[in-house]
């Protein structure tokens, strides 16, 4: 009795994709017919698919950092934003508040932010690092700030250049407006905005230094500081325009009289 050739499955075990290509009948050796392209005898091996490479350049839906220069793009703008200086001069809490923003949005911890704070001082402001000795921290470092150079403390400075502000000649009101609203809030910290609204517009009106104007301004009853620098805005352009016309009219008129004085022939 002979044995005969054995029989070959009509496909093998199928995998994630599909079912791997059928093997042909046996052959004159008694093996099926390989698959193209592998070695007689052999079968596909069940590997699993290799993952494709990222696609650079493009952004993923929802993830704007993603892809090729977007990230890193950004962070160097960030490098290039500028840090004011403090030199002991200026508001210190308008420093503070603008220091505070810019840490926050790059990112610094708490090392960023020291190094950076004491590279930010300068004149009499940066004295305060030899107080403050090599282990201060950030928020040493502001407690002494604010104990030199803090609002409150130097409130009644501001408060006597407040009262002894007035009406410069050729200074327009809007750069007396934001000189005496500055100095409102240098003067009252702690105030409310509808207080220091309502300082600033009485102060506005006080240094106008013209009797004429600071009557007619009230006469129209400004609830706001920003209504008063509107109201004499609009009263002093109407009087530079009356001033201008009987300016030109009298120089018509003494025109007029010198033609006539002059003898005829």
């Amino acid at each position: 009795m002979g044995y005969s050739s054995p029989t070959v499955g009509s496909a093998y075990p199928t995998v994630a994709g599909g079912a791997f290509p059928k093997a042909g009948p046996p052959g004159s050796a008694g093996a099926p017919r390989g698959v193209p392209g592998l070695a007689r005898g052999t079968r596909p091996l069940n590997r699993a698919p290799v993952p494709a490479p990222p696609v650079t350049g493009v952004s993923a839906p929802g993830r704007p950092d993603v892809g090729t220069g977007t990230a890193n793009t950004r962070q160097v703008k960030k490098v290039l934003m500028k840090l004011m200086t403090y030199d002991g001069t200026g508001s210190l809490e308008t420093f503070l508040a603008k220091f505070a923003r810019l840490a926050e949005y790059m990112r610094w911890d708490d090392t960023d932010r020291y190094y950076h704070l004491c590279a930010s001082l300068e004149g009499i402001a940066g004295q305060v690092l030899w107080d403050a000795g090599p282990q201060a921290t950030v928020s040493d470092v502001i407690t002494l700030l604010r104990t030199r150079f803090g609002n409150e403390l130097q409130a009644e400075r501001f408060r006597a250049e407040l009262r002894a502000r007035r009406h410069q000649p050729r200074e327009s009101l809007q750069q007396l407006y934001l000189d005496v609203s500055k100095l409102v809030a240098l003067a009252y910290p702690a105030t409310t905005p509808e207080l220091s609204s309502h300082v600033a517009k009485e102060a506005f009106i006080e240094v106008l230094n013209d009797p004429q104007l600071q009557l007619k301004v009230m006469e129209r009853e400004p609830r706001l500081v920003a209504d008063a620098l509107n109201i004499a805005t609009r009263l002093e352009a109407y009087e530079a325009s009356l001033v201008s016309q009987n300016y030109d009219r009298g120089q018509a008129t003494s025109g007029l009289s010198l033609k006539s004085k002059q003898p005829t022939q």
